[in-house]
């Protein structure tokens, strides 16, 4: 037997991403769709730091789930091993997709371009309509292996007969072959070395094997040493479990509708049975089945092939679920049709029997899906079934108001309040044994916050209705009837929650780290899940790391003991978000009328356009009001887009108007009151706590930074040291004497504060400052990992625009550091595309567009903040419920394009901060060099990096190259002695642009 399978060196790979751009190349795929991915792992604290670049993609698995699901017979497997997919008679339903733990597979449903609606000669040539609406994966290159083979070459061997990746690999990771021979180079690999399978406990058997060290002579493994626990609440991008995106509302309906619909129609003939009317009841359970089918198939990419649906009902629980149902109408459309009060009664049992098999196939469809721990956990399968029959009852016992159905009130009263009761305990067991295998963190966020709607909503009102109509017959009608619905809604909920805000992936693991050249390994990571054992505590400290059965170490993202949740503002920071959006549309009115009747900019900006405040009947209508840019602000400076009158203003605040007229900003005493609060807000999301020492180094005056922080913590209840900047020796001195909690303070100046205290042999890591609140320019994650260990603190994020508000618009929180919160109370967030202004979609990358829905003095309508960033709605561990902005990795007016590359600050210093014996001291100078432009970096070697001229050649000239490879453009970098470079007491200046000079 031949069985092909991929071998990836950990040890060797080292994140280039080549094997990414080699796949695209060879197999064309659209825009934002990668079917070889390398992913980032990196755990640990300072100095204990592991990384590994990882290769995932299509693992062409012996056993792959997405095969078994599969309703079409699209998904097929080659007597080689390899899975393979035929466009032709796929459906685009997504449930491969669900049921792969490696997100190896993606549907487009209509064509994207890199450049928007403009489409290059490139990708018109290479466009395939046949991969539109449809999965697509990788294939290991068959069409490269086929040839191959034909020719008589052997895959693996020959690069003509081997997959694109494996072939374009720079460092010599990659390496494909027949497993089945002993002789073949795979196989020879896997038996010199330590190796795994990512995620192997699911039983799906993957073809890539990954190697993690060499083992020693004899054959035994070497100790591992230097393992440390990974208990960072960090979640790598793209690593950590995503919520899933292939089934929306309409897959949820399927479950909601049809699933009431199959206990509706048992209901029914039971009720039958006994004499009671079968047709409108039945007909509606029809009704509510086909309702269900037909949201199914007005999501799926290829609709009219919906035939293909029954091709596979040997594995495919889709495939039962639908015959299931064309047998359920084949019955029971006969049964109601029949002129008889319970229709035909042998026909109603046979429909209903047949909309057991329905509930019980959606029931099983769900637990099929590998790739989503919140479904395959077999627990699911008896709350699924007895939510449907109890949803059924609900009904039923509601319409039993109408007349002819009143008799079995009672009777169909008491099978509900023990369809309740078997709902309650089959949702302890699942959610019990979802904590004890273990599920995704945000997962079991989710169910948490859903468990009091669901247990009081769902159970304990219409139980308490039941108990009621049963004890005062004269209330018996409406009690039950309400009872009904209750019950009836409260498993809509559940089923709506577990589709689409609890269904996050399997997110990627590693079971072990790699060595790394003459390192030691160390123990695996999980990034974002977490196994609840009977003592909660151990997951929150830093013992050592608690493991599946599997030997798997885990990383988990709730809070450690000292980050436990405190909320300044409970209500509001944990607000529904459908109560939090019809908040924002009635402040959204009311800040439009505001600034048409007092701003005559935005009166006269609002007539050109021909809209007012009472064209807004939903948010997304705002998209149809105007922009606000900064230069409008300078236009009418400095008072001319203010809403009050002077008389009426407390405060004003402006920039430094070192690129033209300052912009000016001013504050009512209503507008200072909401600052105040938000900054509270945002400190404590940050960790502050009432009674904390507050270390400000934002400065103060003009700028909003040090009197936005310095009021917002005096109103969290804390005691403020207002330093602002300079004067560092004395910072030091200070942050020690005063024992400050919280550093608030540029990330530039933190590291010019840690600089200075290594060079007072001040160890600032062993101070009591454990948090550092940082904001006013943009870092990258490189640099909070600097941040975090040169100053031995948690590094959290702050946002804000003077424009705004100033500091405090969103903050990350100290659970997840995931992205900030943005208020959405007091601001409205959009993402819009920079050029073409457009909307773009949650999870989309483009420029961050916000307006005021407080402020008095000041409102802003739509204000482009030039700020490159994506949005999320996700859950976070942390329950509060507002979005959050993803980092912002640079500003669409601080782009620069050297010789036709656009590239942003932020990936240089990306670069930069991960290049070994460099100091996170930067400066970038753009010039002209005849006519081409010419950009130039200087950069300090850290302090313990040897100094001489020949050092600082070798890691200019590796700086250069890691910057060529990366980026991809061409620069000259000098590496200076530590200190040559000039220090930031506020913002750092880190581009000067002397082409204009």
């Amino acid at each position: 037997m031949t069985r092909y399978a991929l071998v990836a060196d950990l040890n060797r790979c080292v994140g280039c991403q080549t094997c990414t751009a080699a796949c695209k190349h060879a197999n064309a795929t659209s825009p934002g769709v990668q079917w070889r991915r390398v992913l980032d792992f990196e755990a640990g604290e300072f100095p204990d730091v592991r990384r590994a670049f990882v290769p995932v993609g299509c693992m062409h698995c012996a056993d792959p789930p997405c095969m078994d699901v599969c309703p079409s017979t699209a998904t097929r497997q080659r007597p080689d091993g390899l899975v393979t997919i035929d466009y032709d008679i796929c459906i685009g339903c997504s449930y491969c997709t669900l049921a792969c733990p490696y997100q190896a597979r993606t549907k487009v449903d209509r064509p994207s371009y890199a450049y928007g609606a403009r489409r290059m000669a490139h990708e018109a040539e290479r466009e395939d309509p046949e991969r539109f609406g449809v999965a697509q994966k990788c294939s290991f290159c068959i069409d490269r292996i086929d040839s191959g083979l034909a020719k008589g070459l052997t895959p693996g061997a020959a690069p003509e007969a081997t997959p694109a990746c494996v072939v374009s690999c720079i460092a010599g990771a990659l390496h494909f072959g027949d497993v089945d021979d002993p002789a073949s180079n795979v196989s020879r690999l896997i038996a010199e070395n330590e190796h795994f399978r990512m995620h192997e406990e699911l039983g799906t058997k993957p073809g890539i094997y990954y190697l993690w060290q060499r083992k020693a002579a004899g054959g035994e493994t070497p100790a591992a040493g230097g393992d440390v626990p990974v208990l960072s609440a960090d979640e790598p991008a793209g690593v950590a479990p995503r919520l899933q995106s292939s089934w929306d509302w309409r897959a949820a309906a399927n479950f909601m509708a049809g699933g009431s619909g199959a206990g509706l129609l048992l209901a029914s003939t039971l009720a039958a049975l006994a004499g009671a009317p079968l047709l409108p009841m039945a007909l509606l359970a029809m009704a509510l089945v086909g309702a269900g089918l037909l949201c199914v198939w007005l999501e799926i990419g290829r609709p009219w092939r919906f035939l293909n649906v029954f091709r596979h009902s040997g594995t495919s629980w889709m495939s039962r679920e639908a015959m299931a149902a064309v047998l359920l109408f084949g019955t029971g459309l006969p049964a109601v049709a029949i002129d008889a009060p319970q229709g035909h009664l042998p026909l109603a049992v046979a429909a209903a029997s047949l909309a057991l098999v329905f509930l019980y196939s959606q029931a099983r469809i769900m637990q099929a899906a590998k790739g989503i721990p919140a479904w395959r956990e077999p627990a699911i399968v008896p709350l699924v079934v007895v939510t449907g029959l109890a949803e059924g009852a609900g009904l039923f016992l509601a319409a039993t108001l109408y007349g002819p159905l009143s008799p079995f009130g009672r009777f169909a009263a008491i099978a509900l309040v023990a369809l309740l009761a078997l709902r309650f305990l089959a949702w302890r067991s699942y959610r019990r044994a979802l904590g004890a295998r273990g599920a995704p963190t945000r997962t079991l966020a989710v169910l948490d916050r859903l468990r009091p709607v669901f247990v009081v909503g769902g159970h304990v009102a219409p139980l308490v209705l039941l108990g009621s109509g049963l004890a005062v017959e004269s209330a018996a009608g409406h009690a039950f009837a309400l009872a009904g619905l209750t019950a009836f809604a409260g498993g809509w909920v559940l089923k709506h929650t577990l589709v689409t805000r609890a269904a996050f992936n399997q997110g990627f693991a590693l079971q072990r780290m790699p060595a790394r050249g003459a390192g030691t390994s160390a123990a695996g990571i999980k990034p974002g899940w977490r196994i609840e054992g009977s003592d909660r505590a151990e997951e929150r400290a830093p013992v050592p790391q608690p493991t599946r059965g599997d030997g798997m170490a885990l990383q988990t993202v709730v809070p450690k003991a000292e980050s436990s949740l405190y909320y300044f503002e409970p209500q509001a920071e944990t607000m529904p978000r459908r109560e939090l959006a019809q908040l924002q549309l009635e402040r959204l009115r009311r800040t439009l009328a505001h600034a048409y009747e007092r701003v005559p900019h935005y009166r006269r900006r609002f007539d050109e356009l021909g809209v007012r405040q009472e064209h807004l009947r939903d948010l997304a209508d705002l998209r149809s009001f105007p922009l606000t840019v900064k230069s409008d602000l300078r236009d009418a400076y400095p008072f001319g887009l203010f809403a009050l009158p002077r008389s009426e203003l407390r405060r004003l605040h402006a920039s430094s108007g070192t690129t033209g007229k300052p912009t000016v900003v001013g504050y009512s005493a209503a507008d200072l009151a909401c600052w105040s609060d938000l900054m509270a807000r945002s400190m404590a999301c940050a960790g502050a706590r009432p009674g904390d020492i507050v270390h400000n180094a934002y400065g103060y005056g003009l700028f909003t930074g040090g009197l936005g922080a310095h009021y917002g913590a005096e109103r969290l209840g804390c005691v403020v040291v207002p330093l602002s900047g300079g004067g560092t020796e004395r910072q030091v001195m200070l942050l020690k004497d005063f024992a400050a909690d919280m550093l608030c303070a540029t990330p530039s100046y933190a590291l010019n504060i840690a600089e200075v205290a290594e060079a007072q042999g001040i160890d600032i890591r062993k101070l009591p400052v454990r948090r550092g609140l940082f904001g006013a320019e943009p870092w990258s994650n490189q640099m909070r990992a600097e941040l975090e260990s040169r100053l031995g603190i948690k590094a959290v994020d702050i946002y804000g625009l003077s424009e705004i508000m100033g500091p405090g618009v969103a903050c990350e929180c100290d659970v997840a550091q995931s992205g900030l919160h943005g208020w959405e109370d007091h601001f409205l967030f959009e993402i819009v595309d920079p050029e073409t202004l457009e909307p773009r979609r949650m999870g989309e990358a483009g420029e961050l567009v916000i307006t005021t829905l407080t402020k008095e003095a000041l409102p802003m309508i739509r204000y482009r903040t030039r700020d490159i960033t994506r949005l999320t709605d996700e859950p976070c561990a942390c329950g509060r419920t507002h979005l959050r902005i993803l980092r912002i990795t640079g500003r669409d007016d601080d782009m620069m394009i050297i010789r036709g590359v656009n590239v942003f600050p932020s990936q240089i210093e990306a670069v930069l901060v991960g290049i070994p014996r460099l100091a996170p001291q930067y400066q970038i100078s753009l010039m002209r060099e005849g006519s081409l432009d010419k950009m130039m970096i200087e950069v300090e070697l850290a302090p313990d990096a040897p100094a001489d001229l020949a050092s600082l050649s070798a890691v200019g000239a590796a700086a250069e190259h890691h910057i060529k490879s990366l980026i991809g453009v061409s620069c000259e970098v000098i590496a200076r002695r530590p200190g040559e470079l000039p220090r930031s007491q506020g913002k750092a200046v880190r581009v000067r642009d002397l082409r204009k000079s």
